[in-house]
């Protein structure tokens, strides 16, 4: 029986092909996730994602530490974990502009019953 479509066609084939692979490199780019030049925000703004090796050279022994990994192994004795901070290493980049004026109206009057009445 004889196809009607063309998924079997050489080119649609190779199409799809390139497609996944794309998607494939999109999805396992190391640059997806980490950013080359790494700063911290100021004013106290932490970015929502960081990758557990940016912060600590020792991340994964920092891990298995806080959730007891290993603790109960009786066969090798555990070493006490000393955090590598990075974090001093990373510039500081500001997250808005400071020295912007605010515009006020110069006779600033603020009237009553501005708002709508709402029931």
């Amino acid at each position: 029986m004889s196809s009607t479509r063309f998924l079997n066609a050489s080119g649609e084939y190779n199409i799809y092909k390139k497609q996944n692979e794309s998607i494939i490199d999109h999805l396992t780019s190391s640059c997806r996730t980490r950013h080359i030049n790494n700063v911290m925000p100021n004013l106290g703004i932490y970015p929502s994602h960081v990758p557990n090796d940016v912060l600590y050279d020792n991340a994964i022994d920092i891990e298995s530490k806080l959730y007891g990994i290993g603790s109960s192994d009786m066969e090798r004795e555990i070493k006490p974990c000393n955090p590598i901070n990075k974090i001093k290493n990373y510039p500081n980049q500001a997250y808005f502009q400071h020295n912007i004026d605010v515009i006020m109206p110069d006779p600033l009057i603020i009237e009553n019953n501005q708002r709508p009445i709402i029931p």
